[in-house]
């Protein structure tokens, strides 16, 4: 049997790499078009950082044109594995537009409670529970949400929206990028009264 191209690319080691020091891993990648794909992709980043005390996972996707819209390969695989091993260490997570379902999503923000920046490919409704979802995440200082599997008009989050998740989210929670458009929040003190002010910035990032 002829082995699948994402398979040729990504076969994992045969036995399991002993990495004890690494703590920040990148990985750059093709954007996976098949489930098939996307569980090689997933297996492979498994096998690499099993033993590591993993703090910083970033993917980057080589693709120029990444789809914002339409259905998307869920890459829940490896969030599983993250929550399973490395959820007391984990800081910063950068998943760019790599999609996970709305398990895994809920299963990352309420298990991996050290995190402190967070970009993540997810469905809307994640985004209307993240107040509840972050509760325990006390460090958590940036998020940055693609939302994936929804029509344009519903990807979309409105000024309310945002100032809920800034206001009624962590108390350390200071940055909120939803598909580009930004938001950050501070401390301003008025006539004697300190309060939290939220501002949008201007551009896209």
């Amino acid at each position: 049997m002829i082995p699948h191209p994402a398979e040729q690319q990504l076969r994992p080691p045969k036995t399991t790499p002993n990495l004890a020091r690494l703590k920040n891993f990148t990985v750059t990648y093709n954007i996976p078009h098949t489930t098939r794909e996307a569980q090689a992709l997933c297996k492979w980043i498994r096998r690499v950082i099993a033993r590591a005390p993993i703090q910083r996972l970033c993917l980057s996707c080589e693709d120029d044109l990444q789809p914002m819209y339409g259905a998307q390969v869920p890459m829940d695989n490896l969030i599983a594995h993250l929550v399973h091993k490395h959820a007391t260490r984990l800081r910063t997570l950068d998943l760019a537009h790599a999609y996970i379902g709305v398990g895994a999503a809920r299963a990352l923000f309420t298990n991996c409670i050290v995190l402190e920046e967070v970009t993540v490919a997810v469905r809307r409704c994640i985004l209307d529970e993240f107040k509840e979802l972050s509760v325990h995440l006390t460090r958590l200082h940036t998020v940055a949400f693609n939302i994936k599997n929804a029509r344009m008009k519903r990807a979309l989050v409105d000024e309310a929206s945002a100032h809920a998740i800034l206001t009624r989210g962590p108390s350390t929670l200071r940055r909120l990028r939803v598909n580009g458009a930004r938001w950050e929040s501070s401390w301003v003190s008025h006539e004697g009264d300190v309060q939290l002010v939220v501002r949008r910035l201007a551009g896209l990032a």
